[in-house]
């Protein structure tokens, strides 16, 4: 049978538990690293100095660690290799301590094929014609593909629909790399959905029925009327310039489709008085 410990035996391990944890009023933190070099291999394109001024996340001399890095190079260093039409680069890193304590970092670049653009085409489009469309993209063939210029024509395109009325709208992608050819082939199918018709106009943090009268008259969305983006955006605007209340954000108002009338939708604003100045 174990025999329990004694009083001396317990006051030991105490003691040595005590030893392990920290002092009273000290936190143990990890410490930060710091990078000390920043140097890109495999690159026949992009010049070290160029490739160094796409990260904008790490800096040298400044705190280090991989998720940082990783961050920047799909944010940043992959997003420019791409808009200079490198849409098949890869990239890779290796880390080392340098004499003084800080982070060496190896980036490995392979930029790949280069392609031009050749084919770009929009189907199922019928409240806005497919050549209207396709304007919106500041690219034509023959143009190295630039891939942050193709999200940025597809954002003008939701704009032109939900300015409409159309906020469901969406789209399929469809692209065709031939790297013999060193060229790419862009099609999108669009799926407009139903045309919105404003439904209600809710303002959630008035206090007196003058003061949301005051608010409503700056708000141009009108039951019955298309809905539109750019009236909203516009609306938001002119309330934040009262001043009688907090920064209006994204978050800050909604737009609810009636699940039982489909292509009616309500727009409601939460507001919120600034604090008082003292």
């Amino acid at each position: 049978m174990k025999r329990p410990a004694t009083s001396a035996g317990v006051a030991l391990v105490l003691v040595m538990l005590a030893s392990l944890s920290p002092a009273p009023g000290q936190v143990s933190t990890p410490k930060v690293r710091m990078l000390g070099t920043i140097e890109f291999t495999g690159n026949k394109v992009f010049s070290q100095e160029t490739l160094r001024k796409q990260l904008r996340i790490i800096r040298i001399g400044g705190p280090y660690n991989s998720a940082m890095l990783e961050s920047d190079v799909e944010k940043n260093l992959k997003a420019f290799l791409k808009e200079n039409g490198y849409m098949t680069c890869e990239t890779s890193w290796e880390e080392r301590v340098l004499a003084d304590g800080t982070v060496g970092l190896r980036i490995n670049v392979v930029e790949g094929i280069q392609y031009h653009l050749v084919v770009l085409e929009i189907k199922g489009a019928q409240v806005i014609s497919g050549e209207e469309l396709i304007s919106q993209f500041h690219l034509r063939p023959g143009d190295v593909l630039n891939f942050a210029e193709v999200k940025q024509g597809l954002e003008r395109i939701r704009r032109m629909y939900s300015d409409k009325g159309y906020i469901d709208w969406s789209y399929t992608p469809e692209m065709k790399f031939n790297s013999d050819s060193r060229t790419a082939e862009l099609r999108f199918s669009i799926q407009e959905g139903v045309q919105y018709r404003i439904a209600y106009v809710g303002i959630v943090g008035c206090g007196e029925q003058e003061e949301e009268d005051r608010v409503r008259s700056l708000i141009g969305l009108r039951p019955g009327e298309f809905f539109s983006q750019s009236v909203l955006e516009a609306s938001v605007a002119a309330i934040n310039k009262l001043g009688l209340y907090q920064e209006l954000k994204e978050k800050d108002y909604v737009l609810m489709p009636l699940e039982e009338k489909p292509g009616l939708v309500s727009v409601v604003f939460y507001l919120k008085p600034r604090s008082p100045r003292h």
